[in-house]
């Protein structure tokens, strides 16, 4: 097994640029090209949340559009940034479980682990908060499988020593971890939202935050000024060992470079 978790992606309606300067989509396009083309197949990609810049139909259009050049199944959450319904009616096609959902819920069985996919965003809001209905949902299904169990969400359960980010992150995300000690398969918990690889434990539970594919935060733990940077772009893969465990690494995606016009200057 093999699985890419993308996040924070992003992405603007066609022709435009994010903040007038950043070309996502194609630098995203590019990054759906070279998961295609990895010498060890990837098995699913996950997208956990902010998957477009500000959640309009064209947006979204322009994200289905790319997104549908992946070659494998694609597992889908919303983000602050993302509108749930709109999100449900542009990306559901590309995302089986969600075709017939009118929530953004559901659960993956895949190579001897679950995986659950739970909405931690309020309307209108940056900050997340799980529903007791989710949080219920999510003990449910902890109770009904004997596999190790991922939890893939956008805001992080927990502060990540983010000045900037933890103000926002999953608000009730005590309430989840909770279930940490209630379930000893419960495996690890993997959001997005702080543009920034940053990993952490609680009860034994890896709380994971994906990297940005668009443009990253730095980790102040003081300064919680808002600052980006345009590091080299990544995502996580998670794969099973031999001996079936769960390990994760960052994967580094080739620069972007984009499409440049050089003068001739070899004659005609």
């Amino acid at each position: 097994m093999r699985i890419a978790q993308l996040s924070d992606m992003h992405f603007v309606a066609q022709g435009e640029r994010l903040y007038d300067s950043v070309d996502v989509n194609a630098h995203n396009a590019d990054i759906i090209h070279q998961l295609n083309h990895l010498i060890d197949p990837i098995d699913a990609i996950i997208v956990s949340g902010d998957i477009t810049n500000d959640g309009t139909k064209p947006q979204y259009q322009a994200a289905a559009k790319i997104l549908n050049y992946a070659r494998c199944p694609l597992y889908l959450i919303n983000g602050n940034h993302d509108r749930t319904a709109a999100f449900l009616e542009h990306l559901a096609p590309l995302c089986e479980p969600l075709l017939s959902a009118e929530q953004v819920r559901y659960r993956v069985d895949l190579a001897k682990r679950t995986l659950l996919f739970i909405d931690s965003t309020v309307p209108e809001q940056t900050y997340g908060q799980l529903s007791q209905a989710t949080l219920d949902w999510v003990a449910y299904q902890l109770s009904q499988t004997s596999l190790p169990v991922a939890i893939f969400m956008h805001h992080p359960p927990l502060a990540l020593n983010s000045a900037h980010m933890d103000p926002i992150n999953c608000q009730n995300g005590d309430k989840l971890l909770a279930l940490c000690e209630q379930f000893s398969h419960l495996e690890g918990i993997y959001c997005g939202h702080n543009h920034c690889y940053t990993t952490t434990f609680y009860q034994g539970v890896a709380i994971v935050s994906a990297p940005a594919t668009s443009i990253q935060i730095p980790v102040y733990q003081r300064d919680a000024t808002p600052s980006y940077q345009f590091d080299q772009p990544s995502c996580l893969i998670h794969t099973l060992s031999d001996d079936d465990r769960w390990v994760s690494f960052q994967h580094h995606f080739q620069l972007f470079q984009g499409v440049r016009r050089f003068p001739w200057v070899g004659g005609k």
